[in-house]
């Protein structure tokens, strides 16, 4: 191929410069970037690209597809906007689909020496097996965290991205050996950014590769230790996002390596639920309120899935929530009380058979949360007004008794304070 890269390609060096786009090392990259990309795309518009070589696809590949990373922290710190806007769409869309063998030469030359020289101690790396051990010692771990040279590669994550996403059912077969290693290095890393990557990679592994090759390889095990170790990664500012994938990452893994009713999926999602969530994010981030925002969204689905299975859990969720909603003082406080009346209003849903010991507490707690709302100027309070109902009106479905009794104690104490609180009938929005 006559086209060359050099000028697209991102200097190591750069991804440590914390000075930002201002740097005239990053300005004068940009500009011959800019203008090499744009030449590319002219290039590949005159060009048979069906009949150029497995390399050269996955050289053009891997340069658009890592320069698409929008999230990535070296374009972040440098000001990407303007660099290849529409440029790298039109190149992708000349090319062909993208067959196994251009996958496959993407992952050996483009990622694979990445992480050639930091490799994960539980994983063989020629197979993409768990190890029976770890490689090197328990202190293998501390050799996993030096000389990180992939992170000097701004959109690996991408590109990894982009491999799993053409690659379905058993063509995962050839290529295991060359994406697992890359996404535990990332899932495992001790840096917010880089697992958020890793949890995202894993996502959309799930969501193509085979269940059976995940336990066949030992790697289902693997991913549900750093999953769960992920939702403990707390006190980050990216710890409500990778929450917000985790959760549904692990409850993903769950169902595809489980079978359905077995004792092993209920253990699993006691244990995501009881240890991850209420006995980790709750225990240990129960000052911050977006990470707990995020949890209460998050947990829902698990909710849903665990079923009658969640009255176990009945009084730690219940005062969770409850201590949630009563903690109602500020205008950007309204998100978090949306989260726990839904999450709330799934676990009444699910726990109809139990949940008649807790209509007291929870009809007071929503009672308190009403009255703080019609008493204040919040803007927008009306969307939690509506989730109240919601609330109100489930609980009186499963728990005939609050509208027989406890509703009207209330309308007793004061009739119009509390007369839309409970609906007899729930109306679309």
């Amino acid at each position: 191929m006559s086209f060359t890269f050099q000028n697209i390609i991102i200097p190591p060096l750069y991804c440590s410069i914390q000075t930002g786009s201002d740097d005239p090392r990053i300005l004068e990259w940009k500009s011959n970037a800019h203008s090499t990309l744009s030449e590319l795309k002219v290039w590949v518009a005159k060009t048979d690209v069906a009949s150029l070589e497995h390399e050269d696809l996955a050289s053009i590949a891997a340069i658009a597809v890592s320069l698409n990373n929008e999230s990535d922290l070296f374009y972040q710190r440098i000001a990407r906007r303007g660099l290849i806007g529409a440029t790298r769409t039109d190149i992708m869309a000349q090319l062909p689909s993208p067959t196994l063998e251009v996958i496959t030469c993407v992952l050996s030359k483009h990622v694979k020496p990445c992480f050639s020289k930091t490799p994960h101690s539980l994983l063989n790396p020629s197979t993409g097996r768990k190890r029976s051990r770890p490689a090197g010692g328990p202190s293998a771990i501390l050799d996993f965290y030096e000389n990180q040279e992939w992170k000097a590669y701004p959109g690996i994550a991408a590109l990894l991205l982009w491999c799993l996403n053409c690659t379905e059912g058993r063509e995962y077969e050839y290529i295991w050996h060359l994406v697992i290693p890359p996404i535990m290095t990332l899932l495992d890393d001790y840096e917010s950014y880089y697992k958020l990557d890793g949890v995202k990679v894993v996502c959309e592994l799930l969501n193509h590769a085979p269940p059976e090759l995940l336990k066949r390889t030992g790697v289902d095990g693997l991913l549900m230790t750093s999953l769960k170790t992920a939702l403990l990664h707390l006190h980050s500012p990216l710890t409500p996002q990778i929450i917000l994938a985790a959760v549904p990452a692990h409850l993903q893994l769950i169902n595809l390596t489980t079978a359905s009713g077995s004792k092993v999926r209920f253990d699993q999602l006691c244990t995501l639920l009881g240890e991850g969530i209420i006995g980790g994010i709750w225990m240990y981030a129960y000052q911050e309120w977006e990470t707990l925002e995020a949890s209460m969204v998050a947990a829902r689905d698990v909710v849903r899935n665990l079923g009658v299975g969640t009255t176990r859990y009945l009084k730690a969720l219940v005062s969770q929530l409850m201590l949630n909603i009563a903690s109602l003082s500020q205008q950007h406080q309204l998100s978090m009380q949306l989260a726990s009346l839904g999450l709330l209003e799934v676990i009444i849903c699910v726990c109809k058979s139990r949940i008649d010991n807790w209509t007291g507490l929870i009809l007071g707690g929503v009672a308190r949360l009403w009255v703080n709302l019609e008493d204040s100027d919040f803007v927008n309070k009306q969307d939690v007004q509506r989730a109240i109902q919601k609330v109100t009106y489930v609980l009186g479905e499963a728990c005939p008794s609050v509208v027989l009794n406890e509703y009207d104690r209330l309308l007793t104490c004061d009739s119009s304070m509390f007369q839309g609180l409970l609906v007899t009938e729930l109306v679309a929005n």
